[in-house]
């Protein structure tokens, strides 16, 4: 691939990576806001998605990170050094970027199946958080050890004794780690991009 298309994708990719927080902070804030019977401790997330008005800036908000993610992971393998370790955590991250699509189509109305996608997502980019965390390590990266941080507590935050009957603030707190994951490789990619310029 040439130089300028490489400069264009880690571009994109940095962008998307420091303003998925924005998306999210906006798109389900409205959603929260619009929906006052919605309860952090006795709802999904997902319950904002089958809701109106909320539905529409929520499911928004899933179909454009879901973009966004494609757009960070074409960054992302780029700028990481490619091995087995990557080349899984890629595989699982652009997986998990397509779950979004399908939390925005089968909604949490639709049963197992909205079930099984919610289960794959908040699997398969912990997973790649932290694979691409542990070869980040290995090639003395200190993004490395950050990913891999992320990724313990995203996870970590289903262990914790949460109240209520509801999964939105495990749900919350595991995906503001993954935020923090795009943001970081954001900032990362964006300044290989400066470099790439010179």
């Amino acid at each position: 691939m040439k130089k300028s298309n490489h400069k264009k994708i880690l571009h994109s990719a940095g962008l998307c990576g420091v303003s998925a927080g924005f998306v999210v902070i906006v798109l389900f804030g409205i959603a929260v806001a619009l929906s006052p019977s919605f309860s952090w401790e006795n709802n999904a997330l997902s319950d904002l998605g089958i809701q109106h008005p909320s539905g529409f800036y929520f499911n928004s908000g899933l179909i454009i990170l879901g973009l966004m993610g494609i757009f960070v992971g074409r960054g992302l393998w780029i700028y990481i050094k490619k091995d087995l370790m990557t080349k899984f955590g890629m595989v699982c991250f652009f997986g998990g970027a397509l779950m979004l699509f399908g939390l925005a189509v089968f909604k949490i109305d639709a049963g197992f199946i909205h079930y099984a996608i919610a289960a794959l997502f908040f699997i398969l980019v912990p997973a790649a958080m932290a694979a691409i965390g542990i070869s980040e390590i290995r090639n003395k990266k200190r993004t490395g050890f950050f990913s891999l941080l992320f990724a313990i507590f995203s996870g970590i935050a289903w262990a914790l004794p949460w109240s209520g009957r509801g999964i939105a603030l495990p749900e919350i707190v595991s995906a503001v780690f993954m935020i923090a994951f795009c943001f970081l490789y954001g900032i990362a990619i964006l300044r290989k991009e400066i470099i790439l310029k010179y």
